[in-house]
């Protein structure tokens, strides 16, 4: 005969007890998932939700976020001669929500940028100045279609004229 002392009795594990543990772990894990996904649609907010208007301030100087690189290859409008432009560009922004207008109007933005260096000549592209003056009309010309936000600035990875 097997002699059971009340002590051993209740040191055994109750199947009840077991249960009560898993669902409190599920709950746990389910409340980390509702926070995580809480915290990543308010983090992707642009203004700030409590106060910060000093870190707002400091965001905006801080790096742009870059779309590209987009490779193009165009013809020169010299008369007479066979000219080209090899470019690489990389659109710089500040407002979150342009990438997605950025990706969905690609095409525009590629049509606009190559019909803008196709109607130069060498001449307007082969010294810094003439760079410049191509950045700033690139920018004003693809700023003209968006509506979420504008480019600040257009940086030449590649820029080659032969």
């Amino acid at each position: 005969m097997i002699i059971i002392s009340k002590a051993e009795e209740n040191s055994a594990p109750k199947k009840g007890s077991r249960t009560n543990l898993l669902l409190a772990i599920v709950a746990i894990l389910a409340l980390m998932g509702v926070v995580i996904s809480v915290y990543t649609l308010l983090a992707d907010r642009e203004e700030p939700l409590f106060g910060g208007g000093a870190q707002a301030e400091e965001e905006v100087a801080g790096p742009f976020r870059q779309f590209g690189p987009l490779d193009f290859t165009v013809n020169l409008s010299d008369s007479g001669q066979r000219n080209y432009l090899k470019a690489t560009i990389t659109l710089a922004y500040e407002e979150r929500r342009l990438a997605g207008e950025l990706e969905e109007r690609k095409a525009q933005i590629r049509d606009l940028i190559i019909d803008t260096m196709r109607s130069k000549a060498v001449n307007d592209v082969s010294d810094g100045d003439g760079t410049e003056k191509l950045r700033g009309e690139l920018i004003e010309e693809v700023n003209a279609v968006l509506s979420g936000g504008e480019i600040v600035e257009i940086y030449f990875t590649d820029f080659l004229v032969q």
